[in-house]
């Protein structure tokens, strides 16, 4: 009982912070420009992981010019060893149209070529919502990948097989590119919204998120959202954010640190609210 009352003081907290933020009707979002260690990282965030789980954000993404690079929007890692991520999503950008402009979900799974199950699909430019549903149990499931709110059709480039990487209690979740390898960078745009549940949405509930624009569209089976609307220290618009203005995750407390310098970005894209 003690537990639920700090969670709901927690979530209490973080819709004032909004609601001083939101003057003018605006939220806001943060920036990345596709460059090498630009991220928000948080620490010690194996509570961030279900064996079933939905993933929604709300990303406006820009063209990319540079080829050849894993471009991460978020992952969850026990380390910056490929082999050892629990799952992430890339969006790839190459010459070969083979993998020309492709979205990538990935579970790291340790019989599986490349240390992943992977799935992929066509993805564009600009203002979308994105949610991932998938039931970890089992090697044989897919996970189901809907862009504003309409299921896509995926390509299965690497069959999940063996044991699932288990996820450490001082695992890292990383919005952002953390800095494995020099051939991978951020994302480039904006992000306005992240929530992760530990329980699978269906169909109509995601169309709902996406159609109700809602920073966090529900509370139920929330166990990750981080505050991207409201940065400690208080930023303009366009402001580079420093390691001083730290993301809280309401749904933990855990704080998540800016890295190489991303940007502070008001917008208006979505709303308070929450079921």
């Amino acid at each position: 009982m003690k537990n639920k009352s700090m969670k709901s003081i927690i979530v209490l907290i973080f819709i004032l912070m909004l609601i001083t933020c939101m003057k003018g009707n605006k939220d806001m979002g943060i920036k990345f420009n596709d460059t090498n260690e630009q991220v928000i990282e948080w620490s010690n965030t194996q509570s961030a992981y279900s064996s079933t789980s939905t993933i929604m954000f709300w990303v406006d993404l820009e063209a990319v010019s540079v080829a050849g690079h894993e471009l991460n929007l978020f992952r969850l890692h026990n380390d910056n060893v490929s082999s050892n991520i629990g799952y992430a999503v890339q969006f790839i950008r190459s010459d070969s149209a083979l993998y020309a402009n492709r979205f990538r979900f990935f579970r790291g799974w340790s019989g599986s070529s490349g240390g992943a199950g992977i799935w992929n699909f066509q993805h564009s430019t600009g203002l979308q919502h994105i949610a991932i549903t998938y039931d970890d149990n089992s090697a044989a499931n897919d996970p189901i990948i809907y862009v504003n709110g309409v299921t896509q059709t995926l390509t299965e480039s690497t069959a999940p097989s063996g044991t699932k990487v288990p996820i450490a209690s001082t695992a890292f979740f990383s919005i952002g590119d953390p800095g494995s390898a020099t051939t991978s960078k951020s994302f480039k745009g904006t992000i306005s919204s992240f929530v992760i549940y530990n329980r699978i949405f269906t169909a109509a509930e995601v169309m709902n998120a996406y159609t109700s624009r809602k920073l966090i569209p529900s509370y139920n089976g929330l166990i990750f959202a981080p505050s991207l609307t409201a940065p400690a220290g208080g930023l303009a618009d366009e402001a580079t954010m420093a390691a001083g203005n730290t993301i809280l995750d309401i749904a933990t407390g855990s704080i998540g640190v800016p890295g190489g310098s991303p940007v502070f970005k008001a917008n208006t894209l979505l709303t308070l609210g929450g079921e």
